[in-house]
């Protein structure tokens, strides 16, 4: 069981993570990239978490369940979103190397003929 104030704190980084994937877009160690992943592995395990009554509330020593289905839908919707940025820098990084390697290649081969 996950009290709200947790799961709301675990909402406030996931929403951290993702302002970070995308504001540093030109990282050089890739890190962007790894926290886009944790960003929509958070948002899938909290929107799968507010789905089924494991956020809890204590209201008058009371413990009582928090089950939102739209929040829910709405978190496994940021993970799709994030997953699919993952993929898309994941494909930009590799076409940038394989640009590199073509260029190195080129250039290592007009260098051998002259």
């Amino acid at each position: 069981m996950i009290p709200i104030s947790t799961f709301n704190l675990l909402v406030v980084v996931d929403i951290l993570f993702i302002v970070y994937a995308v504001i540093d877009h030109r990282n050089r160690l890739y890190a962007n990239v790894v926290i886009a992943f944790l960003a929509g592995l958070l948002a899938a395990f909290l929107g799968q978490a507010a789905m089924s009554d494991v956020v809890y509330e204590v209201v008058g020593g009371a413990v009582t369940p928090v089950n939102s289905p739209s929040i829910g839908w709405f978190l496994a919707f940021i993970s799709l979103i994030m997953f699919a940025y993952t993929v898309f820098m994941v494909y930009e990084i590799l076409t940038e190397l394989y640009n590199e390697k073509d260029a190195t290649e080129k250039a290592y081969k007009e260098k051998e003929g002259a």
